[in-house]
This record gives C-alpha cells, sequence and structure tokens, in this order.
C-alpha cells in the first residue's frame, strides 16, 4: 500500500487478511466472552436464581459458581440476609433500596389519616423485612417491595381508622401481626418489626383553628362503597356506549 503526503511517498506494508485469519479472530473473541460469562459469584447475603432461558433453573448459595455462557444461563441475585426496611411519611436520603421512600408528593398523602374519633392525623411508621423465599420474591408477585409497600399502608389506615389517636400508638403488636397477614399468602417476606418511636400525632392547627372541631372533621358518609361502585360504572358505560 503506497501513501503520498505531498511531495513524499510512503510505503505502507498491510498484511493480507485471509478467510482463516478472520476465523481465528472471531473464535478467540468468542473464546474471550464465553470465558467471562460462564462464571459469578454470590454475596454471604445474597441468594442467586439461575434461569435458562428464563426458566427457573436452581438457586445457587454464596461462592463462586460457572453457569452456561453466551446467556444462556443469567443469574439474579436477591439479598436474603440482608434487612431492609421502608418509610411512610418521610424518607432518609442516601437510601440503597429504591423502594424505602416514596417522592415528595406521594409522601405527603401517605402519612395524613382520619382516626376512629374524626381528627386529622399525621402518621409516619417504618416496617423492617426480610426476604425468606427469593423465587417467590422474583416470579409470584409482580414488583413485590411496592405490594408490601401498598400493603403496609392499607393495614395501617385501617388501624387507625378504627381507633382513637390514643389507642394507634398503643397498638403496635396488631400492626405487625396485621401487616404479616396482608402478605401471609404469598410467603415470601418476613415483616421483622414496626418501629416504636414514631408517634401519631393529629394536626393542632386544625384544632385551634376551630374550637367547635369542625375543622378537622369529616362529614360522616352517607353512601356506602356499593352505591359508589354503582354511580362509577354506570358513568363509564355511558362513555364507552
Amino acid at each position: 500500500m503506497r501513501l503520498e503526503l505531498g511531495s513524499k511517498t510512503i510505503e505502507l506494508n498491510v498484511p493480507k487478511l485471509t478467510g482463516g485469519t478472520v476465523l481465528g479472530f472471531l473464535a478467540f473473541v468468542a473464546l474471550v466472552a464465553g470465558g467471562l460469562s460462564s462464571w459469578y459469584t454470590i454475596k454471604s447475603d445474597e441468594a442467586g436464581i439461575v434461569l435458562r432461558f428464563g426458566k427457573i433453573l436452581k438457586t445457587a448459595p454464596p461462592g463462586l459458581h460457572f453457569k452456561a455462557p453466551y446467556g444462556i444461563d443469567q443469574v439474579v441475585k436477591v439479598a436474603v440476609k440482608r434487612q431492609q426496611k421502608q418509610e411512610f411519611g418521610f424518607g432518609t436520603k442516601g437510601a440503597s433500596n429504591s423502594s424505602q421512600y416514596s417522592n415528595s408528593n406521594e409522601m405527603e398523602a401517605e402519612k395524613q389519616m382520619v382516626s376512629g374519633d374524626l381528627n386529622a392525623a399525621l402518621v409516619e411508621w417504618v416496617i423492617q423485612y426480610r426476604i425468606t423465599e427469593p423465587t417467590d420474591y422474583l416470579f409470584k408477585v409482580r414488583h413485590a417491595d411496592l405490594t408490601l409497600r401498598d400493603a403496609s399502608e392499607s393495614v395501617m389506615r385501617e388501624v387507625v381508622g378504627d381507633r382513637t389517636v390514643d389507642e394507634v400508638n398503643q397498638a403496635q403488636q396488631e400492626k405487625e401481626k396485621l401487616i404479616n397477614i396482608a402478605i401471609a399468602k404469598n410467603e415470601l417476606i418476613e415483616v421483622i418489626r414496626t418501629t416504636k418511636d414514631r408517634q401519631v400525632t393529629v394536626v393542632e392547627e386544625l384544632i385551634e383553628a376551630d374550637k367547635t372541631g369542625s375543622v378537622g372533621k369529616l362529614v360522616p358518609i352517607r353512601n356506602g362503597r356499593g352505591v359508589l361502585e354503582a354511580e362509577i360504572l354506570a358513568k363509564s358505560r355511558k362513555k364507552l356506549a
């Protein structure tokens, strides 16, 4: 190969690529890629779920393991010995768990509740949990962490809505029991405890704003859930017609 630069001519010796050379290079690349994708490590607090073409093959314990290369086997790592937590009504920055707390708008909404004596209350709480069945956690329930958040919030609203503020602060064991019941059918997450140091507080500004108690109180519900569902269905049929 000859390269001309102005008045100068440079001779470049470029080796000719034969079919054997190209195949050899491709074989080398394939061998390196296969070697790099044929092993994996599981940390001491994790379990590895090995999938072969999307089907569960086995659960790998901590340590160094080998698998079929080139994406035939895939490994999903789940922290089964790590104690995780979810925060409601507030959030601790720098959390490694993506579902540990909600965004700012949802955070404000989830802590605003109404107690059984019709007081507007602010409720902040934490649940600590551990994943007990990694395969069920991944495949039996879609978005298990978000499901746990929804179940916990539903239980907390039930506990707060059936009791006065003072009674709610004393219902620690029942809150834990109900949260466990809410996810017991799945048998994939063990709720360790909910924190005892966060107390339910009444919104004092609403009470001071109106000494009669009308501010911060809810109007009695006149239509039950069945009536509301019927109204929603009736309106939706008109839109679909």
